[in-house]
């Protein structure tokens, strides 16, 4: 079945907060439209970033849809030294479409930057721009981004279909837009151009239930499978208005709070889904639940540390089982696309710490003696091979290496939640 965007009646009438203010820009050839600017309070953007973070609206939806349908006005306090620019996207899927010559939505948002960041000294540099959208306006956003990563330093998106290739041809408002030939669809498609997006931070959220779910996941997959640490998160909720609303202050705090693309955190509960989806392909998810769920029952009990590398959500997972004068390194799996690219180091570096800050002298771990690229990364820590010995694995002996290490005492400094 052909699931359409969510939608509500086009421009609601909406009391703007003192702050916005709609602007007629021009986007063409005796062509005005409006965009609903929010300026920095008392001008501040000079002393600050001078950031500026771009909206783009879901079709059947308007600009004033942040203020009508989602807690943008509740968000407004949070980016009091940014410039938000919510434009107007019609239902253009902000591409200049090739068949639709009256249809220029990219040229369109492109002139509505300018005379934005004219007007209120904003942006003027990639490093002070970012993009964000819900649904056709995620699309738009990861559209524009790979398009155009020259001018922007992030980029994120809430229910976008970002692979639309699937689609073609019988998604209604795309192929008004796009016609019936699948190169065309190609040529207008994010996921068959990550590869642009290298250089811009990226963050991807849909809904377990929602119908563009694995489209935005097929994008996700595409950036990593090119070492580009898109950010995924997969929350509950379907294709609609209280997901957007549920997740907008997220995407605007990832864009006012640049960070690193990951970052190593304690293990939940919550991580079996993601963790059977990256880490764990050959158990079922319900062994890998059971496995955490017995995991973080030691951790309490303090016989255990339980790590994972968090991009949105697990994508690396390492274990350590506390014994009186050792501990041992266990479950160190990383994403493969991921692999390669320094989470597993990081993941050593930080069980070693919990060693440390724990007081325990000597750390160990086990590979498979054939492995010599597993073995070679544990060497190059200060691990040396001790014992070999042979255990069963996956149903057959295995003949195992065993090296360790001297841990010096140090504190701990990975994060909580």
């Amino acid at each position: 079945m052909l699931r359409l965007p969510l939608r509500r009646n086009p421009a609601p009438q909406v009391e703007l907060p003192p702050r916005c203010r709609w602007e007629w820009v021009p986007v063409g050839p005796m062509r005005r439209e409006r965009v609903l600017v929010c300026p920095p309070l008392d001008g501040r953007a000079s002393s600050a970033r001078r950031l500026v973070i771009y909206f783009l609206h879901g079709a059947g939806h308007s600009p004033a849809s942040f203020f009508a349908d989602l807690p943008m006005e509740r968000l407004l306090p949070l980016a009091e030294h940014a410039c938000l620019a919510f434009v107007e996207g019609g239902r253009r899927w902000y591409l200049d479409s090739p068949v639709d010559g009256h249809s220029q939505g990219e040229r369109a948002f492109l002139a509505a930057l300018r005379a934005v960041e004219s007007r209120h000294a904003v942006g003027g540099h990639r490093d002070n721009r970012a993009i964000c959208g819900f649904s056709m306006g995620g699309f738009g956003a990861m559209y524009l981004a790979a398009r155009h990563p020259d001018l922007f330093a992030s980029a994120s998106s809430i229910l976008g279909p970002l692979d639309i290739e699937p689609l073609c041809p019988d998604y209604p408002g795309l192929r008004a837009l796009l016609g019936d030939d699948p190169n065309t669809w190609r040529a207008h498609n994010p996921a068959a151009h990550v590869a642009a997006l290298r250089d811009v931070r990226l963050l991807v959220t849909t809904g377990d239930e929602a119908w563009d779910r694995p489209l935005g996941r097929r994008f996700v997959e595409a950036c990593r499978a090119q070492g580009i640490p898109a950010a995924y998160r997969q929350q509950p909720g379907a294709h609609d208005v209280g997901f957007v609303a549920a997740q907008l202050e997220s995407h605007l705090a990832f864009h006012l709070n640049p960070g690193p693309a990951w970052r190593i955190r304690r293990a939940r509960a919550d991580d079996a889904d993601a963790l059977a989806r990256n880490c764990f392909t050959t158990p079922a998810p319900d062994d890998v639940a059971r496995h955490l769920e017995w995991s973080l029952t030691e951790v309490a009990r303090g016989r255990r540390v339980h790590l994972v590398v968090d991009m949105g959500e697990a994508v690396a997972n390492g274990e350590l089982s506390i014994m009186d004068d050792r501990a041992e390194i266990a479950n160190l799996v990383v994403e493969p696309s991921l692999q390669g690219r320094g989470l597993g180091t990081a993941l050593i570096h930080a069980l070693t710490d919990e060693a440390s800050a724990r007081g325990i002298p000597t750390l160990e771990i086990g590979v498979r003696s054939d492995d010599t690229r597993v073995r070679a990364l544990y060497e190059r820590e200060g691990f040396a091979a001790y014992r070999e010995t042979t255990v069963p694995m996956n149903g057959q002996p295995t003949r195992v290496t065993y090296l360790r290490k001297a841990v010096p005492s140090r504190v701990s400094h990975v994060g909580g939640e």
